[in-house]
């Protein structure tokens, strides 16, 4: 999905913004919608595999995004300041995320842990 996604999503953002319509991110917001209804229903589907098949939206979302916050980034900085756009949309899609999420799950593990709530994927 990462190959495919990139490919279309920066195809389809040069054609945005060719257009001159100024509508640049309506197309990642309408796949992040869906993807997040796909994600909800993989996170109460009881079979693996379905599960599976049902996240494969969101990684879809996540790659076709990409290009178009690199591109919003850098026509919102301006000619000259690239680099810089670059870099803020690299610490914000590949620092924060994986950075805090990894925390934010083993918080809320721990303290699900601790109220012993059972956890259904070891029945």
């Amino acid at each position: 999905m990462g190959v495919l996604g990139t490919l279309i999503g920066g195809r389809w953002f040069d054609r945005a913004v060719r257009s001159g319509s100024g509508k640049v991110l309506g197309p990642p917001a309408i796949l992040f919608l869906i993807a997040s209804t796909t994600t909800a229903a993989a996170l109460f589907a009881s079979i693996g595999w379905l599960s599976i098949l049902l996240l494969v939206p969101s990684m879809l979302s996540f790659a076709f995004l990409l290009p178009w916050g690199f591109g919003a980034a850098h026509l919102v900085a301006g000619k000259g300041k690239e680099a810089m756009a670059s870099s803020l949309v690299m610490i914000g899609s590949g620092l924060f995320g994986p950075a805090i999420g990894p925390l934010i799950v083993s918080l809320i593990s721990d303290a699900a842990t601790k109220a012993q709530m059972p956890n259904p994927s070891y029945s």
